[in-house]
């Protein structure tokens, strides 16, 4: 038993003289910094990585204090702990304002020189002799007796609730407010026609003030006091046109608002198709009546699909402008119905799917030719289409120079390699199966800052599979992480990169 527990503590020891934290300062900023777990046989090389920078910080409590920085305007400022015997050399850590604040404190307001508003400062002495100057809520500087004042923009109809000392005014405090909080308790419609002659807004307004009291906008039912009905406007083109709801508003006035044009719908419509110009057009929903002139709507052009339709083909040596593929109806071909289509509807396939890769010979495009009239094209297809009956997962270095670790997943064509069919797919594919085969790397950063540590295959060292882990992974196998220069050329591993 004494044993085993001498075991016990002899390997806890060794695992605790394993790494250290090493504090190291950023000089672009005061106070600032990072803490780095390092292993100590190489003082980093080894294994260096960025931790938590509670983990720099001095065991002993009186090791450190809070200093207060305040920002060049004095408005404002961080508060930072910092180590005591080099103040921030050694340990530096934001923290929250209120650690550095001192024991009194006392609210002051700020008016916005330029209107309503301001800014709540809670202002105290430091004991170095500095100032402590936070910015707070502004309800911290309200004080005991408030009351609600409504302030209308000029010539508009909208407006601003503000809650206000009683004393001043505003000058000692002001903050904006809930509307409800100035909405008095006689209240009114007003109609606001419009400028354009057309529609308008509603208001509920101050009963006694109108808007200089109080302002909101709201619904524009509540501003019809009688409606006489529906009139549809035919567009000037011809074709469509927008329906409109008449009546009379609060106040006697006149009112003509925009609505949908389902409210202008009659029971009894028809389809018909409108040619607009050759080979274009548009099918329209209208009134059985009068086909149009009480109401219209743009529909589906399948609603105006005849029985009997054709393909078309309009070749670019009879009309540079409309060639193209369409189906138009059999019996006018096109000034009763029809559609745009694809080249491809009209067009017969000249090859088999062929796979084109990119210019890095790693993945790429399936295609086809295929030939309408004169017209030949390039169609994409699903790149499935292009798919081998034989394929293989390989990984791919996309930098061995820069970064070895960096690859992705492929499937390829077994027999004649990623050229022929190689697409993407997830790295998880290319990695080994079992436990027993993965290995991990720890890489240093090249400007010597941190590293990265990398799960690779075993057999390889990274050449047929790696991927980014935690930074723990790497410290449990710190004896048995390589060097990246040790590694040999991934070509003497993987046949498709040589």
């Amino acid at each position: 038993m004494f044993k085993l527990v001498l075991y016990f503590l002899m390997g806890l020891l060794a695992y605790a003289q394993t790494t250290s934290f090493v504090w190291m300062v950023d000089q672009r900023a005061p106070f600032s910094g990072a803490c780095f777990e390092v292993d100590s046989e190489t003082n980093g090389e080894k294994f260096h990585s960025k931790v938590g920078k509670a983990k720099c910080r001095p065991k002993e409590a009186a090791a450190t204090t809070f200093h207060w920085h305040p920002y060049q305007d004095g408005m404002g400022g961080k508060c930072y702990e910092v180590d005591t015997e080099t103040g921030g050399q050694k340990y530096a850590r934001f923290m929250a304002k209120e650690k550095c604040a001192p024991p009194e404190l006392e609210s002051r307001w700020i008016p916005n020189p330029e209107g309503a508003g301001g800014i709540c400062f809670l202002i105290g002495q430091l004991q170095n002799g500095g100032q402590y100057v936070i910015k707070v809520e502004k309800k911290k500087c309200a004080p005991k007796k408030t009351n609600y004042i409504w302030i209308r923009v000029p010539n508009n109809m909208r407006g601003s609730c503000y809650q206000v000392d009683d004393e001043t005014g505003g000058q000692g405090f002001n903050q904006k407010a809930r509307d409800d909080q100035c909405k008095p308790t006689e209240l009114s419609y007003q109609w606001v026609p419009s400028k354009f002659g057309e529609g308008g807004d509603c208001y509920v307004v101050d009963s006694k003030l109108g808007a200089d009291g109080y302002v909101k906008s709201t619904s524009k039912k509540h501003c019809k006091s009688k409606i006489a009905g529906y009139q549809f406007e035919r567009d000037k083109s011809g074709l469509g046109g927008e329906c409109y709801e008449i009546g009379q508003s609060v106040g006697e006035k006149q009112f003509k608002l925009k609505v949908g044009l389902s409210k202008c719908r009659p029971e009894e419509i028809k389809t018909i198709f409108f040619p607009t110009r050759t080979l274009k057009g548009v099918c329209t929903e209208v009134d059985s009546k009068t086909s149009g002139e009480n109401y219209m709507k743009f529909t589906d052009m399948e609603k105006c699909k005849p029985a009997e339709v054709e393909l078309l083909w309009v070749d670019p040596t009879q009309d540079q402008k409309l060639q193209g593929c369409y189906r138009v109806d059999t019996e006018t071909k096109g000034r009763q119905y029809v559609v745009k289509l694809k080249n491809k509807e009209c067009s017969e396939e000249l090859q088999k799917p062929e796979w084109m890769p990119r210019k890095s010979g790693w993945g790429g495009t399936c295609r086809h030719l295929k030939k309408a009239g004169s017209v030949v094209e390039v169609v994409m297809l699903p790149k499935n289409r292009c798919r081998p009956k034989k394929v293989i997962k390989a990984w791919r270095i996309i930098d061995e120079k820069d970064n070895p670790f960096k690859g992705e997943c492929y499937e390829v064509d077994a027999e004649k390699g990623p050229s022929n069919y190689s697409i993407q797919i997830s790295r998880m594919r290319c990695a080994p199966k079992t436990k027993e085969k993965i290995d991990y790397v720890f890489v240093k950063n090249k400007n010597g800052v941190g590293g990265q540590c990398y799960m690779v295959d075993r057999k390889t060292k990274g050449k047929n599979y790696s991927e980014t882990t935690g930074a723990s992974r790497c410290k449990k196998k710190l004896d048995r992480a390589a060097r990246p220069e040790d590694y040999f050329n991934a070509s003497d591993v993987n046949p498709f990169l040589k």
